[in-house]
Parts: structure tokens; C-alpha cells; sequence
């Protein structure tokens, strides 16, 4: 019984038993006496259904504390899914990608292209030269629709990451627009990455892709620009709070001009990795990176070993212009780097004689992005690739120069659907003298997820 109660029983027995005390003898009679038994027997029964009551709330209260007291702790509440991919078991897997649909217009004033890809993307090697001039062709297609497919998972105190990229516009495939317009599905990227280390194939680390400008075509200023995929091994390590450094052991390939001929072919025959170096710096909004590449080229050719050193350096960057745009660039040169630059340009190498003699190239690009509004903005660039060709070991029908410039208007009337125009001019001029050039006029849709 609680202190209230037990406080609340005393009173109400005092008082019970002051009303039972007698009056004086005098004043009490047979009935007055008889009559206050009466109410005193009354008044003890409404006091012990009363201390009852009490007594049965206290025991329900007692009860309901115990239980409260026992009452299992309530569990954790569960991990929130994850926003961003899905979750199964301690690994998150994410799927990414687009899909693009395109059509380009594109007149040559020196020829034709077979079908291509020179026809779905700007190759500069392909521009026909030295031919008549023909009709314009229209292809439409959606070839570089993409799929991305990452897992990630905590092992150890360390970060595992795989990582595969693919789609329908790498591999040229047995694809035709007769029937179904069908065509082979192939990996671009595909990569392990543990911590700072990558291993894999992916983005040579020669090359900045954040460097590249917006534009409908494929890659843009082909001509101007670092670009290669391949098999290499690479370590990241940051020096500071906007500074990094990546190194790398890539996959070798030396590319030559066949003997007594302008075709470029790959010989396999390298046993040195390419060795890569690029150093990133991110003030702000700003971002830069400088690299260099260390190659041996070899070749071997009837019986014959013929080797050469290569090198290359490569500046590029974005930099931040007002609140929204920016002004992106690169600038490559070097020897022996042929196969990096303007989608195999040029050449590695040249026979000479018994020996091979590096080719030198050097390349750039600029380009200017303006945003109009939050949905509308435009990207102009300027690109550029010179080969150095030497005269006595350069076949009359090399490559020796491509410029191309292009202007474009992007629209995003909701997010992640991107609506663009673009037109670009082209041109390019072999060491002969003979040139051509190309004027194109593409359309893409996108959507990205």
C-alpha cells in the first residue's frame, strides 16, 4: 500500500472513530444510541470498499511498472537502403548508362565513307581526300547507348570496387541497316580497383577526360586529344588537399607505316610497358593535370628487330569562367606517341633503313562552354593535330595535318535527358598536299540513368 493511501485509511479511521465516541449520558437515549451504531457500521463499510479500491489500483499500477521493467529492449532500427544503387549482402551494386540516338548529315568534298565508323563519329584519318565530290549522307543509328555495372563492398578495413562499362558502338560487328540494325555489344571499360590500386583495362592514364568538351559527337575534338583505352596497372596517391599523383605500367603497342606504304599497322611485338605519370592539381573550381609517357617502340620486320625510344607530355585543364562556365583545353606533344593522339593519326614509327625513327606529333584543343539558363547552354572548340613527317622515310600518302572546329546548342527539358545540335567542320591534309574536308551536322537525344 502506498504512503497516499496509508494517509488517506488513518484519516478516515480517526474521523470513524470520533463520530463513535458516546456523548454524555445524560443526552443519549436507547435510539439516539442505537442510531449511531447504525452510521458508524455504514461509515466502516464505505471506508473499507474504499481502502479496497485503493489497494487493487495500486496492484494494477505495480503491475504495469514491472512489465514496462521487463519489456524487451526495442531492436536497432534496420540500415537505411541505400539512394544510391542496391544492396546485397555487404556489397552495393549500381547500374548506369544511356541511351543515345543520333543522326548525322554529313557531306565530303573529296569522296565518300564507307560504312564506319569514320560515318558514326569525327575520325580525322578518314576524311576522304583526293577524290570527286559527292552527295551528302544521312545515318542515323544508336550505337553508343551505354551500360555501366558497379559492386562495391568494405573487406577488411579496405574498399573493393569492380567496375564494367560496355556498349554497341567499340566494336564495329557484322551489324547492317538492310533488316534489324543490329550490332555487337563490347566492353570499353573494366576494371578492379582496391583501394589507390587499379587494375584493369580503362582510360590511359596519359589522357584527361575531364578535359573534354560537351559535344553530340562521340569524342569531340578527335584530332586534338589524348585518347586511348587499355590494360594497365595504377596507383593513386594524393600529395595534398588538391593535389594528386597517379602512376602507371601500361599495355605496349607500337604502330608503323608499312613498308613502301601510307597504311599504318600494328606490329605486337613490344616486351616494355608503356610507363605513364600524370599529376593533378583541383584549386577551387578549377582543375589541371600535366603528364608524361615513356615508351620503347619495337618492331620486327623480315627477321629484323628495330627499336626506339618515345615520349610524350601532355598538358590539359578546365577552368572555371563566372558562375557557370568554363574554358577547357589540351596540348600534347612528343615523339613516338602517334598511336595516343587524334584516334592513330599518325604513327609511332618510321622505317629507316635498318632502324626506326620515332615520328614526332603535336596536338591540342580548345573549347568554351556557355550556360544560356539552367536548361540551355552551347560549347564551341577549336582542334588541331600536326605530324612531323620526314621526307625521305614518309610515304607520299601520309597523314600530315587535321583541323576541325564546331559550335553546338544542348537542351535538358528535365533532368537527365539531354537534347543537342551541333555543327562541325573538318579538314585533312596529307604529306602530299592532297586535302578534303568534311561538314556535318548532327542530332542526338539522350537519356542518362
Amino acid at each position: 500500500m502506498g504512503r497516499n493511501t496509508t494517509l488517506k485509511a488513518c484519516l478516515i479511521t480517526s474521523a470513524a472513530i470520533a463520530f463513535a465516541m458516546p456523548a454524555p449520558a445524560s443526552a443519549q437515549t436507547s435510539a439516539e444510541l442505537a442510531e449511531r451504531v447504525r452510521q458508524l457500521e455504514a461509515t466502516l463499510t464505505s471506508v473499507q470498499a474504499e481502502l479496497q479500491q485503493l489497494q487493487t489500483r495500486e496492484a494494477q499500477q505495480s503491475a504495469d511498472i514491472v512489465r514496462i521493467q521487463q519489456a524487451p529492449a526495442a531492436a536497432p532500427a534496420a540500415p537505411a537502403a541505400p539512394t544510391d544503387g542496391f544492396r546485397v549482402g555487404p556489397t552495393t551494386f549500381r547500374l548506369g548508362g544511356y541511351v543515345k540516338a543520333e543522326a548525322l548529315y554529313s557531306d565530303y568534298s573529296a569522296g565518300d565513307i564507307a560504312t564506319g565508323t569514320g560515318r558514326d563519329f569525327f575520325v580525322p584519318g578518314v576524311i576522304p581526300v583526293g577524290g570527286a565530290s559527292e552527295d551528302a549522307a544521312l545515318d542515323l543509328h544508336a550505337k553508343q547507348t551505354r551500360l555501366s555495372f558497379t559492386a562495391t563492398r568494405a573487406v577488411e578495413g579496405h574498399t573493393l570496387t569492380a567496375y564494367v562499362e560496355a556498349d554497341f558502338q567499340s566494336s564495329p560487328g557484322t551489324g547492317n541497316e538492310n533488316v534489324t540494325n543490329a550490332y555487337n555489344f563490347a566492353v570499353r571499360r573494366a576494371t578492379v580497383t582496391y583501394d589507390r590500386w587499379l587494375f584493369g583495362q580503362d582510360w590511359t592514364t596519359f589522357q584527361n577526360v575531364g578535359a573534354l568538351p560537351e559535344t553530340t559527337d562521340f569524342i569531340g575534338p578527335s584530332d586534338g586529344t589524348v585518347f586511348a583505352r587499355q590494360a594497365l596497372v595504377r596507383y593513386t596517391h594524393p600529395l595534398g588537399a588538391h593535389l594528386g599523383l597517379a602512376v602507371a605500367l601500361e599495355n605496349p603497342e607500337t604502330t608503323a607505316y608499312a613498308v613502301a606504304a601510307p597504311t599504318i599497322a600494328a606490329y605486337d611485338d613490344d616486351s616494355v610497358p608503356d610507363v605513364v605519370a600524370r599529376l593533378n592539381w583541383t584549386p577551387g573550381k578549377h582543375q589541371f593535370s600535366l603528364a608524361a609517357i615513356g615508351r620503347q617502340l619495337s618492331v620486327q620486320d623480315a627477321g629484323v628487330t628495330r627499336e626506339a625510344s618515345g615520349w610524350g607530355v601532355s598538358a590539359s585543364g578546365k577552368v572555371a569562367v563566372g558562375a557557370r562556365d568554363d574554358v577547357r583545353f589540351m596540348l600534347s606533344t612528343g615523339e613516338g606517341i602517334g598511336r595516343y593522339m587524334g584516334l592513330g593519326f599518325a604513327p609511332d614509327g618510321a622505317f629507316s633503313g635498318t632502324g626506326l625513327e620515332p615520328v614526332s606529333v603535336t596536338g591540342g584543343f580548345v573549347a568554351y562552354r556557355h550556360v544560356w539558363t539552367p536548361r540551355l547552354r552551347s560549347t564551341l572548340s577549336y582542334s588541331y593535330l600536326n605530324v612531323d613527317n620526314q621526307a625521305g622515310i614518309t610515304p607520299a600518302g601520309a597523314n600530315d595535318s587535321s583541323l576541325s572546329w564546331a559550335g553546338n546548342l544542348f537542351f535538358s527539358p528535365v533532368a537527365g535527358l539531354d537534347l543537342g545540335i551541333e555543327y562541325r567542320h573538318a579538314e585533312r591534309e596529307l604529306f602530299s598536299g592532297a586535302s578534303g574536308d568534311m561538314d556535318r551536322l548532327h542530332f542526338v537525344a539522350k537519356q542518362s540513368f
